[in-house]
């Protein structure tokens, strides 16, 4: 790490990973939130959901 210091270059803090990743609450969250709601909703009613699919074909 010392001979990147040569050109301007410096470790980034925790804090400031977070920033640059998308903070706390980032859009791999997001996915995954909307993933499970749709599980959800599929276990939920999962006659209308096979009726849905069988009547699709």
């Amino acid at each position: 790490m010392k001979n990147l210091e040569n050109y301007g270059v410096q470790e980034m803090g925790s804090k400031e990973s977070k920033n640059i990743n998308g903070g706390i609450f980032g859009i791999d969250d997001l996915i995954i939130g909307v993933t499970l709601l749709v599980v959800g909703a599929i276990i939920t009613d999962w006659d209308g959901f096979k009726a849905g699919i069988s009547g699709g074909i």
